[in-house]
């Protein structure tokens, strides 16, 4: 079997680890890109609602030409039972087209020097202790015959998505990320489709009273964690539909969700293109590197569990990552990786896992409790603009006075409010105060008050 020699190996060639790819090069790094499917075919496929400021931040071109549907239109979200409603009218939302996206990415990976490995299959992994030195790989060549070779490097970085691949073959990272329970994982379903009636969708806008282009993003349609989101072209020609729910039995899933939508909306017409999966929301890994071994994108938990988006986290800590190791020696030595994991949980981490403890508090709601939260200016334009952002809200007066009138007109949900909500805070502050070195004593106590926090 031939074995080839890289400085770093990335398992998983969508957003994150070809964003990882493309950085790690960019440093001056031998990097090789590995993925199960073709090239062509990885990462998602569907449109991503993304707000665009942090693409400058990171060193990567705003998505252009093709890879952008529509820019900066407004949205406004319903209760379940459309009775109430806010609109956000400037959102800075620009839906990305992700497969030219991501293939913009590979186009610039590859010129930037790494070498490409698609329609692979992982056979195993050659440890020294804990340190990963080698992965062993075959490729079907045509017929039943397999080529078969392997790749060793320095440091395996593990973007293979909620599976996480390599990290369940690592002690350390596996104690980690636990199990994720039904509670903890996101249905979700994105769909374009043409419009064959758009006199029966025009209807339909004008009796939601929004515009062409608007954004329809319905909240707790089952209660809980569920939401159905609709999008009308400018132009009448197209629909835009976005579900999805907790894995619940009681729920419809985001495919069940958008079937549901069409078979009730006779003018959503053929499909375009669609595409979905299930999305892990939890807060990120504690532990994000071992020896030789960097986690990132959905296999690391680092998803904006609010509404379950995890492309601008994963490119945010792809961009951490080689930002850790360059002009490292070593770049999979353990001191070295460790300034990617603190870097991470004090910046994106502290927001990360504070929002998760209110999606943990919202999906227990019942669609009126999410329609109690509008009528109270519970969910008011800043906070939700702070969500499209993927940024922590600006405390402020109104937000603390809308709490207090809460608990003068419905006492009972103030109190669950505020004693769901009360440690979000906390968990923020906590996540600041990450050790900057790695001390093992020092991480354990650190996470297991991370966990007395967030309640796990």
């Amino acid at each position: 079997m031939e074995t080839h020699k890289f400085d770093i190996v990335v398992l998983g060639a969508g957003p994150a680890g070809a964003a990882s790819a493309l950085f790690l090069a960019e440093a001056g790094f031998k990097v090789a890109l590995v993925e199960q499917r073709e090239f062509a075919k990885a990462g998602p496929s569907w449109v991503n609602g993304l707000h665009l400021d942090t693409f400058q931040k990171i060193g990567l071109a705003e998505p252009a030409g093709d890879e952008v549907e529509i820019r900066d239109f407004p949205v406004t979200f319903f209760s379940a039972d459309f009775g109430e409603r806010l609109d956000v009218a400037a959102s800075g939302f620009t839906n990305i087209r992700m497969r030219p996206f991501v293939d913009r990415l590979h186009r610039s990976a590859f010129a930037a020097g790494v070498i490409g490995f698609d329609q692979t299959r992982v056979e195993g992994f050659d440890f020294r202790d804990e340190r990963p030195q080698t992965v062993r790989f075959s490729r079907l060549t045509g017929g039943d015959s397999a080529d078969r070779f392997s790749l060793s490097a320095k440091l395996f970085v593990d973007a293979t998505g909620i599976t996480g691949l390599l990290r369940g073959q690592v002690a350390s990272l596996n104690q980690s990320s636990g199990s994720l329970n039904d509670a903890d994982v996101c249905t979700a379903l994105q769909q374009n489709s043409r419009i064959s009636d758009r006199a029966q969708a025009a209807e339909f806008l004008k009796r939601h009273g929004v515009q062409p282009g608007t954004l329809v993003s319905i909240l707790g349609t089952q209660g809980g964690y569920s939401t159905l989101s609709v999008q009308v072209s400018r132009d009448l020609s197209e629909v835009g539909l976005l579900a999805g729910a907790i894995k619940d039995a009681r729920f419809l899933t985001g495919t069940q969700m958008v079937k549901k939508f069409c078979g009730e909306n006779p003018w959503v017409g053929d499909k375009i293109h669609s595409g979905g999966g299930t999305i892990p929301l939890r807060h990120p890994l504690h532990r994000l590197t071992a020896p030789g071994v960097a986690v990132l994108g959905n296999a690391a938990n680092q998803v904006f569990s609010v509404h379950g988006s995890g492309v601008m986290p994963a490119l945010q800590a792809a961009r951490l990552l080689a930002n850790a190791v360059t002009d490292a020696a070593d770049p999979g030595d353990e001191s070295v990786l460790w300034g990617y994991t603190a870097s991470f949980q004090k910046n994106l981490g502290a927001m990360l896992a504070t929002y998760n403890l209110f999606r943990r508090f919202s999906q227990n709601l019942k669609s009126d409790d999410i329609a109690k939260m509008f009528r109270y200016g519970l969910m008011n334009e800043a906070m939700m603009l702070a969500g499209i952002k993927q940024v922590m809200p600006e405390p402020s007066l109104t937000s603390g006075l809308s709490i207090l009138a809460t608990g003068l007109r419905d006492p009972l949900f103030a109190a669950n409010l505020v004693r769901s909500l009360a440690h979000m805070p906390l968990v923020y502050m906590h996540y600041l105060n990450f050790p900057e070195v790695h001390d093992q004593k020092k991480f354990a106590g650190w996470v297991q008050h991370a966990k007395n926090l967030a309640g796990y």
